[in-house]
């Protein structure tokens, strides 16, 4: 059975959806109209004994700097296609993802391309369970 897409009218007369990939959407109301309701947990608070002594930030790995950055199910990550074809680092991220035990993570590629065929064993298994963005090659067939 084809469900149909519930629209409304936002503030500037266009129809939009009310939901899109299962995730509910609020229409624009117009300027100052929409007021935001919860509440936000603030990041911590760094300070220079965080840091190394030399300035020097780099960590030893990728999967060093994924831990750092508080990979955790969920999550959205981001890629860009520079490399086109070459991109292999999405291939690595996502394998490091597997090996921490990542879950439902949403790949937002500006592209994917033939290379990103690795990926589709994560759609399969969870670790990745939604992609936004331009899909190409083996990883386009798939998801299509």
């Amino acid at each position: 059975m084809i469900e149909v897409m519930k629209l409304v009218k936002n503030a500037v007369g266009r129809e939009v959806p009310t939901e899109i990939n299962e995730e509910k959407q609020i229409p624009f109301m117009g300027v100052n109209k929409y007021k935001v309701d919860g509440v936000k947990h603030a990041q911590k608070i760094p300070s220079n004994s965080d840091f190394p002594l030399d300035g020097n930030k780099t960590v030893a790995s990728l999967k060093d700097a994924l831990i750092k950055a508080g990979l955790k199910n969920g999550m959205t990550i981001s890629t860009h296609h520079h490399f086109r074809n070459g991109d292999l680092i999405a291939n690595q991220i996502f394998d490091i993802a597997k090996e921490l035990g990542v879950k439902n993570l949403r790949w937002f590629p500006s592209a994917s391309f033939p290379c990103h065929e690795h990926l589709i064993q994560y759609l399969e298994d969870g670790t990745i369970n939604r992609i936004e963005g331009s899909m190409n090659g083996a990883l386009g067939k798939f998801c299509s």
